[in-house]
Parts: C-alpha cells; sequence; structure tokens
C-alpha cells in the first residue's frame, strides 16, 4: 500500500481540520469521477488511488473511502496491479462496517485471489461473501458470490459442490438477470471438464443468450470467449474462431488486456487442437504480455504451458524447456495441480525428445508425486496414468 507521511503536529492552528477537509474533499472529487466514467485513464486511475491512499489513514472518512475503494475496484481489476491493490483492499477491509461493504470488499478479494492462482484462498474470500451480503439481506449479490464461490470450488476439481452451489445462485435469481447467466456458465464449464462438449455447448449457449437478453456488448462478448472452448471441443472450429474474434474486437475497443489475452490464449488452442503449431505460438506470445501486464498470474502459466507444447512440436525444444519451466514455475505457487502436472508432463516430453532421458524420468516421477500429495488425489488418476504411461516408454525404452 501506498505509504503516507502526515504530520505529527500541527504547524498552525486549525491546520488538522484543514487537512481533513482537504481529505473529505479530494475522494468526493475522486469519487465523482471515477463514478462518471466508464474507463479510467492510467493518470487518473492513479490520481484516484492517491486519494484512496490518504483516505485509509483518515479516520473521519471512512465512509467515503469505502465508497470510492468500491467504485475503483473494477477498474483496478481490468487494469491489474495485483499485490498492491490487495493492500488496499484488506486496508478496507479492515475499516468497513457495513455488511454489504464489507461483503463487497471480499468479493474483490476473492477475484484478486483467483487471478493470482489461489484457488482455496478465493473460495475463503467469496464463502465471507455470501455470508456477508445474505446477513444484510442483499439477495442479488448474495447469488453472484455463489456463483464465483461455485466457480473457485470447480478451479479446485470439486465439481458436485460447484454444481450444487451454481444450482443454489440459479434458486435466487431471475432469467433476466446477467448472473442468471453466469450460474449457466459455471454449468457449462463444469459439463466441460467431465468431458461432454454437447452439455457444455449447450449450457454456454444458454449463458450467452441470458447475456445477449441484457442488451451488454461486454457481456456478450464475455459469452462468445466462454463457448469458443466447446465449440472447439466438438470440432467447430470456424464458429468458435469467429466467436473469439469477435469478442476480442470489443475487448480492443474497451482497452480489457486481461479479456484480450484470454482471447489469444483461446485462439491459440484452437490452433493446437488443428496441430497448426506456428499459428497457435503466434496467438500465445501476445497473451505472455497482455497477462503479465495486468498480473493475471494463473492465464500466464496456462499459456506458458501451452506455448511449450507449440514449440516442442515444431521442434523448438530449447524454447519448449523454457516455457515449460516458467509455467511450472507459476503452479508451484498455485494450488493448481492439474496444471501442475500437465506441466511437468510436458517438460519430461521435452526432454525425451531431446534424449536427456535422465531428466525426463526425473520429472515424469516429480508429476507423479504432485498426483500424490494433493488433497483429493482422485480426480487427478486420469493424468496421473497418462504420466505413468510416458515414464514406462522410457524405462522399457532401448537405445
Amino acid at each position: 500500500m501506498v505509504g503516507l507521511n502526515l504530520p505529527q503536529a500541527a504547524p498552525a492552528a486549525g491546520y488538522p481540520a484543514l487537512f481533513r477537509r482537504f481529505i473529505a474533499n479530494s475522494l468526493d472529487f475522486a469519487l465523482a469521477e471515477v463514478q462518471n466514467r466508464a474507463l479510467l485513464s492510467d493518470a487518473e486511475r492513479k490520481e484516484a488511488l492517491r486519494s484512496l491512499a490518504y483516505g485509509l489513514e483518515e479516520a473521519s472518512t471512512r465512509r467515503q473511502t469505502v465508497a470510492l475503494l468500491l467504485a475503483l475496484a473494477p477498474h483496478q481489476l481490468r487494469a491489474g496491479w495485483g499485490e498492491e491493490w490487495s493492500h488496499f483492499l484488506e486496508r478496507g477491509l479492515s475499516i468497513a462496517v457495513e455488511p454489504d461493504h464489507r461483503a463487497e470488499i471480499a468479493y474483490h478479494l476473492g477475484e484478486l485471489a483467483q487471478y493470482q492462482g489461489h484457488a482455496a484462498q478465493a473460495e475463503d474470500h467469496f464463502a465471507a461473501s455470501v455470508a456477508e451480503f445474505a446477513q444484510a439481506g442483499r439477495i442479488r449479490q448474495q447469488a453472484r458470490s455463489l456463483n464465483r464461490l461455485a466457480y473457485a470450488l470447480r478451479l479446485q476439481q470439486r465439481q458436485p459442490e460447484a454444481r450444487r452451489l451454481a444450482a443454489d445462485a440459479l434458486a435466487l435469481l431471475d432469467s433476466g438477470d446477467p448472473e442468471w447467466a453466469y450460474s449457466h456458465f459455471v454449468l457449462g464449464v463444469i459439463a466441460f471438464d467431465q468431458g461432454d462438449a454437447q452439455a457444455a455447448a449447450d449450457c454456454l449457449s444458454t449463458a450467452l443468450a441470458g447475456w445477449e437478453l441484457n442488451g451488454s456488448d461486454e457481456h456478450r462478448a464475455d459469452g462468445l470467449v466462454n463457448l469458443a472452448p466447446a465449440l472447439r471441443r466438438l470440432g467447430r472450429f470456424d464458429e468458435a474462431i469467429a466467436a473469439l474474434k469477435e469478442a476480442g474486437q470489443h475487448f480492443a475497443r474497451r482497452r480489457n488486456p486481461r479479456r484480450e489475452g484470454l482471447v489469444c490464449l483461446n485462439l491459440g488452442n484452437i490452433y493446437l487442437s488443428q496441430e497448426r503449431w506456428a499459428e497457435a505460438l503466434a496467438r500465445f506470445q501476445p497473451a505472455e504480455q497482455l497477462f503479465r501486464q495486468v498480473g493475471d498470474d494463473l492465464h500466464a502459466a496456462i499459456n506458458f504451458n501451452n506455448m511449450g507444447v507449440a514449440c516442442r512440436r515444431l521442434g523448438r525444444l530449447e524454447e519448449a524447456e523454457r516455457a515449460f519451466l516458467l509455467a511450472i514455475a507459476g503452479f508451484e505457487e498455485m494450488d493448481q495441480p492439474v496444471h501442475h502436472i500437465n506441466a511437468l508432463d510436458g517438460l519430461g516430453n521435452t526432454y525425451r525428445d531431446c534424449g536427456r532421458m535422465e531428466l525426463a524420468v526425473e520429472t515424469y516421477q516429480r508429476a507423479l508425486a504432485r498426483a500424490e500429495e494433493a488433497a483429493d488425489p482422485a480426480p487427478l488418476q486420469p493424468l496421473a496414468a497418462e504420466v505413468r504411461t510416458h515414464l514406462a516408454g522410457l524405462l522399457h525404452f532401448t537405445p
């Protein structure tokens, strides 16, 4: 958090009261600016952050400070700023009194933890948000946090719990609400995880239709990005590419680098599915920069893994090794065992391809150890079986 060296003693009579009025006026001005702009420039955002930093140090402006924090949160999430922003949120949570304010701050902390790859931490924040919104009687917001909690559980391969929570959120919502669509999005990605591409496409199409009823281009673009992986798995590549390109144009106009990165990542995945390795790599490379810009560590690590796959298939083994090592370093800081094991397996395959057999064996064994040490090893067994097949092929290899 930005540190402040506030005066220890008043240099002249009335100065403390004058300074408090200055802080209050600065907060009011910044709040009006943030609320009246759909997008903030970097300069405007930084000016608002300076006002917020002063407000967090002044007890008399607590309510204005929390209001500015919450108004600024969506802009910060779009722009990134990771750890520094989390300090602002945590400080805001410590001074917030109203349950709905505490719930909203916890919600934003959950989003930030999720982008940093800490699904269990996101779960804690979203669960706190659900409880606070329930206490405040904010039903729609409670459903929104239930949906995000469901998604955090999905990231931990806890699909039955995630499905139940998404259903709980649906029971609180009308079909015209964007969160109703988000519940179907969660159900769709769960179906995708479980290998049912048609059910995933059906749920994600329902989500897209719900968002389109909302009349929001932003929601439609999100829906198109979410639907594309299911279309890819069904072999409907042209539809998936068209959906992503439309969404990408919208996000570029809206200066939303995180979602631009997701478009690039998903386009690259389509080209991987078609064995168009060079075209895939050409999409992953700009995604690397976009995810770094906003501090989306989870998708940055996933993108590095996929870069490794493309480089390995192109025979660019040194680049593949580098990409897989970057992915693994990212996943080691996260509770994402599926992605971690997958990246270790990819690195093992790379060492095998370049004849470094001892390193390949060691890396496959690391992948299997990661599967065994997981809190719930059962969902990881299909992936572990694939690693064992690769390892057995090496152990039976005769040069």
